[in-house]
C-alpha cells in the first residue's frame, strides 16, 4: 500500500485540545472577588432566611409496639396514611374546620422500625404542643381502629361464635337461676317432709305408748276388780243400843271402787287418744306422700337441669377456647413510648443550610465565570490554527 506524503491529521493533536490549568487558575484569580462575593452573599442570604424568615418546625415521635399477633394485614402506614383515618382523628380531637385530612397527612410520617415489632409515628409542626398531642392522638386512634378491625375479623373468622357464646351464656344464666329456685323449693320440701315424718313417727310412738299404757290400765283394772270381788262391801260394826249387830261400809271396798272408776276413766281417755291419733295419722301420711312425690319430682327436675347446665358449660367452654384462639391470632398494639413536647426544633438546620448555600454559591459563581470567559474571550486567529494543524 502506497504511503502518502501528507501528514496524518487523525492522530495529530493541536495545542488547544489540551486543558491548561494555569489559564483556569488565572481566570479564577481574576474573578476571585465575584466568586467570594457570590459565595458570601449566598451564605448571608441563607442565614437570614434560616434565622429570621423560616419558621421553626418541631418534631414529636410516638412508638407503637405490637404485643400480640402480626401487623401484616393491618399495616400502620397503610391505615394511617388515608383520608378516612385522618378524618377520624380530626373528629376525635375536635379539629373540624381547622385541618383537612390531607393537611395532616402532609405532616405525618409512619415507618416501621427495622428488626423490631415497633412502629414510629412522627409529626412535624410549628407548634410543639400540637405536634405532641397529634402524635398521641394518632396512636390512640390507631389502637381503637385496630381493636375494632380485630373484633370484626374475629367475628367473621369465628363464624358467629360470639353470638353463639352469648346465647349459650344467657341460657346458662337462666339455667342457674332456675336451679337456684329449684334448690330453694327443694329445701322447703325437704323441711316439710322431715316435719311430717317426725309427726307421723311421733304419733305412732304416742299410739304405741298409749297402747302399752292401756294394757297396763286394763291389767290394773282387772286386778282392782278382782280385789273388789274379794272385798266385802260391808263390815260388822258395833252393836246398836239394843245390842243388835250392825254393819258399816267397808272403806277398802270404797277405795277400790274409786280406783276402779278412775282407772276406767283413764282407760277411756287413753282409748279416745288412741282413736284420735289413729284418725290423724292417715291424713298426715297422705300429706307426707304428696310432699314426697313433690320431692321426687323436684329432685328429678334438678338432676335434668344439672345435666343441661353441664352441657351448656361445655358448650361455653368450647366456644370460649375457640374465640380465645382467634383472639390470640389478631394483632394488639400498645403505646411503647408516648410523644413528649419537643423543646428544640428540627427545622430549619441553620448551619447546614448556610454551608450548602456557600457551596452552591461557590460553584455557581465559578461556572458563571467560566461561561463568561468562554463567551467574551476572542477567537484565536486562523493562521495559528493552521499552524497547529500543520497545513
Amino acid at each position: 500500500m502506497e504511503q502518502s506524503g501528507l501528514p496524518d491529521h487523525g492522530s495529530y493533536q493541536t495545542p488547544y485540545d489540551e486543558i491548561d490549568l494555569r489559564e483556569y487558575a488565572l481566570m479564577l484569580w481574576k474573578w476571585r472577588g465575584v466568586v467570594g462575593a457570590v459565595t458570601l452573599g449566598a451564605v448571608i442570604v441563607s442565614g437570614l432566611l434560616s434565622f429570621f424568615v423560616l419558621h421553626p418546625v418541631y418534631e414529636a415521635t410516638v412508638y407503637l409496639r405490637c404485643v400480640q399477633g402480626d401487623l401484616k394485614d393491618f399495616s400502620p402506614s397503610q391505615i394511617i396514611n388515608t383520608q378516612y383515618f385522618m378524618a377520624r382523628v380530626i373528629n376525635s380531637m375536635g379539629l373540624m374546620g381547622e385541618y383537612a385530612p390531607r393537611d395532616l397527612m402532609s405532616i405525618v410520617t409512619v415507618r416501621e422500625v427495622p428488626n423490631t415489632r415497633m412502629t414510629q409515628i412522627t409529626v412535624e409542626h410549628q407548634d410543639p404542643s400540637f405536634a405532641s398531642r397529634l402524635a398521641n392522638g394518632i396512636a390512640g386512634q390507631f389502637e381503637a381502629e385496630l381493636q375494632r378491625a380485630s373484633e370484626d375479623a374475629v367475628k367473621k373468622a369465628s363464624g358467629g361464635g360470639e353470638q353463639a357464646r352469648a346465647k349459650a351464656e344467657e341460657e346458662l344464666r337462666q339455667a342457674y337461676e332456675t336451679r337456684a329456685l329449684l334448690e330453694a323449693r327443694l329445701a322447703v320440701i325437704e323441711v316439710e317432709v322431715a316435719r311430717l315424718e317426725n309427726m307421723v313417727a311421733s304419733f305412732k310412738s304416742s299410739i304405741s305408748n298409749a297402747e302399752l299404757h292401756r294394757v297396763e290400765l286394763v291389767k290394773g283394772l282387772e286386778e282392782l276388780e278382782a280385789a273388789l270381788a274379794k272385798t266385802p262391801k260391808m263390815l260388822p260394826g258395833p252393836p246398836d243400843w239394843q245390842g243388835r249387830p250392825t254393819e258399816v261400809p267397808n272403806e277398802t271396798y270404797q277405795r277400790l271402787e274409786e280406783q276402779i272408776a278412775l282407772s276406767r276413766a283413764e282407760l277411756a281417755q287413753v282409748a279416745a287418744k288412741i282413736d284420735e291419733l289413729k284418725k290423724t295419722i292417715p291424713g298426715l301420711e297422705k300429706e307426707l306422700a304428696r310432699w314426697t312425690d313433690d320431692l321426687s319430682q323436684v329432685t328429678m327436675e334438678k338432676a335434668e337441669l344439672d345435666q343441661r347446665i353441664k352441657s351448656l358449660e361445655e358448650v361455653v367452654r368450647d366456644l370460649s377456647q375457640r374465640l380465645a384462639q382467634y383472639q390470640a391470632s389478631v394483632p394488639v398494639v400498645s403505646i411503647a413510648s408516648p410523644a413528649m413536647v419537643p423543646d428544640r426544633p428540627v427545622k430549619p438546620r441553620k448551619l447546614l443550610n448556610m454551608a450548602v448555600a456557600g457551596v452552591l454559591g461557590f460553584f455557581v459563581s465559578v461556572l458563571w465565570a467560566l461561561v463568561f470567559e468562554s463567551w467574551v474571550r476572542p477567537s484565536r486567529p486562523d493562521s495559528r490554527q493552521s499552524q497547529g494543524l500543520g497545513m
